[in-house]
């Protein structure tokens, strides 16, 4: 097959798109060839779904899925080893897997810890790992972290140094320079 009848199979009009546009992407691919650009890698998989639930693959394509498997694997170990009790020489497993605090603190130490940048996965794919949503996972974060208090406090302080600054220009009777405002809030609200 020629890449003219080639992309006319998959349904492109040449007539539209030019002879030479169609040769040129198969010069490019039959190069990306050649580099080896088009063979499977390990970074292609996330590694968390098992191989029965995967499409049919090719034997390099299994290779670089068991490759990002075992990678998955290893983390998850490091995870369940984290939430272990010493006890004498044994340590034993805690298996708490079925716990949703438990998968959210195990995402949430997974990406704060830096283990996903490490290891180049991004955050939607820390969820699927431990099967948490992306929105039970930031509202995890935001309680943990207390933003919505410290947004109040913030918010809060700001309104109370407004109320100061009113005071003192009602005092003064006009604006003053930022000199001044510094003077004031120190000796009258020691702030």
């Amino acid at each position: 097959m020629t890449s003219i009848e080639a992309y006319e199979s998959l349904g492109f009009d040449t007539k539209k798109l030019g002879k030479n546009c169609a040769q040129s992407a198969a010069k490019r691919a039959r190069q990306k060839a050649k580099n080896g650009e088009f063979e499977p890698k390990a970074e292609n998989y996330d590694g968390s779904i098992p191989i029965e639930e995967m499409p049919e693959m090719s034997l390099e394509e299994k290779v670089a899925y068991q490759e990002a498997r075992i990678r998955y694997l290893e983390d998850y170990v490091e995870f369940q080893k984290k939430n272990a009790f010493h006890t004498g020489g044994d340590i034993l497993i805690l298996q708490r897997q079925e716990v949703k605090e438990d998968k959210l603190f195990m995402a949430y130490d997974y990406i704060s810890r830096g283990k996903a940048k490490e290891n180049g996965y991004t955050n939607t794919r820390v969820f699927k790992m431990f099967g948490v949503s992306s929105t039970g996972y930031y509202n995890y974060v935001s309680r943990r972290e207390d933003r919505d208090g410290k947004q109040a406090a913030k918010e809060m302080d700001e309104s109370h140094v407004i109320q100061c600054f009113k005071k003192i220009i009602k005092t003064l009777g006009f604006v003053p320079g930022k000199r001044t405002f510094r003077r004031h809030m120190f000796r009258r609200f020691n702030y």
